[in-house]
């Protein structure tokens, strides 16, 4: 939580995938949800942040990059990325963020690269947890089976990221 009132900036876009809420600070990109943006200035207020809306030079370029990215235009992102969680959190979205575009890992894999062991389920936890999709291409992560696993109520979205990204024929659709 912010030690005072941060101002953060929100801009939605509409995309294939439906409603984007972007939340940035004046630099980097604090959050991209697809939750309504009523609850995520709901969430935002409760956690000591001052929303502004209308966007900024920061939100409006991460609305262009992820316009692109859905258009299968951009494989990466340039703009700077600075999720908030526990140092735990931070340390899974790093190892999530380095997933090549087009491939998947497992929670497994993840937990091994994050230095965690057999921490699967925490390592889920985190994932699950991730406040910027898409960016931190949480997506990417997929149980050892190879099934599809969660993705916040939206697999239909996750399966969509994934057929984007041409590596859908690799899940197993069963998860559902």
């Amino acid at each position: 939580m912010p030690a005072h009132e941060e101002q953060v900036f929100i801009e939605d876009i509409e995309t294939r995938i439906g409603r984007l809420t972007i939340v940035a600070s004046d630099d980097a990109i604090l959050r991209v949800s697809l939750s309504s943006r009523s609850s995520v200035v709901r969430r935002l207020t409760m956690l000591g942040y001052k929303p502004q809306m209308g966007g900024n030079d920061t939100t409006r370029e991460a609305g262009l990059q992820l316009v692109e990215y859905l258009a299968g235009g951009r494989r990466w992102f340039s703009v700077p990325l600075e999720p908030r969680g526990t140092e735990f959190q931070r340390r899974v979205w790093s190892v999530v963020s380095k997933i090549p575009y087009g491939e998947v890992w497992s929670y497994a894999k993840v937990a091994r690269e994050a230095g965690v062991g057999q921490a699967y389920r925490a390592v889920g936890n985190a994932v699950g947890a991730n406040p910027i999709i898409i960016m931190i291409p949480c997506h990417r992560v997929v149980r050892s089976d190879n099934t599809l696993g969660g993705y916040g109520g939206l697999e239909d979205i996750k399966e969509k990221l994934l057929e984007l990204e041409g590596v859908i024929s690799k899940i197993t659709r069963k998860s559902r």
